[in-house]
């Protein structure tokens, strides 16, 4: 996970933060203003920078339970050589975002479909579990970033780590750990 930031970036996420309202801000205000990340400043929408994963492709069912049009979008890769894998996920209801409430169970369901698996199509895109970051919203006032950590042994499930902010939720740690 990325290391803490100090100093004027701080305040300028902590700020952006706070202009967050809707997708174009979140893409605007965050991600190209505050965090640097290299998204065209075109976009106005996740689908200017991402592309759709379906459930029927994620091998999950019951997504559009929890997700809006049970999608999950896949950010366009920044550089050439990242490892990572940043995906965007929608939640249709904000009681997913109370501890215990619901955020996990999609999450791991997501990433079954992502990991490395004997049962997935050789040719389908996988990621490592360490390299896939979930950004989770809903209606881009709440937020949480997840990712699962490695197990403590192979018998157990990886734990999920998350920091986010929202109406409910200061936004200092996003504001010390938020990934650019």
């Amino acid at each position: 996970m990325p290391t803490p930031r100090r100093g004027t970036s701080s305040l300028r996420i902590q700020q952006a933060l706070e202009r967050v309202r809707d997708q174009r801000s979140f893409l605007q205000a965050l991600l190209i203003d505050a965090l640097g990340w290299e998204v065209p400043e075109v976009a106005e929408r996740i689908e200017d920078i991402a592309f759709g994963w379906s459930q029927e492709e994620l091998r999950t069912a019951d997504l559009s339970k929890h997700l809006l049009d049970g999608s999950v979008w896949q950010l366009q890769s920044l550089r050439k050589d990242q490892p990572w894998g940043v995906f965007i996920l929608e939640f249709k209801n904000d009681d997913a975002f109370t501890t215990g409430r619901g955020l996990a169970g999609p999450l791991r369901k997501v990433l079954r479909g992502l990991v490395p698996s004997r049962r997935k199509d050789a040719g389908a895109k996988s990621w490592r579990r360490e390299h896939l970051l979930f950004i989770c919203t809903h209606k881009y006032q709440h937020f949480r970033v997840a990712y699962f950590k490695s197990p403590p042994d192979k018998t157990t499930a990886a734990p999920l780590a998350a920091f986010g902010w929202g109406p409910d939720l200061p936004n200092r740690t996003a504001c010390e750990y938020f990934p650019s």
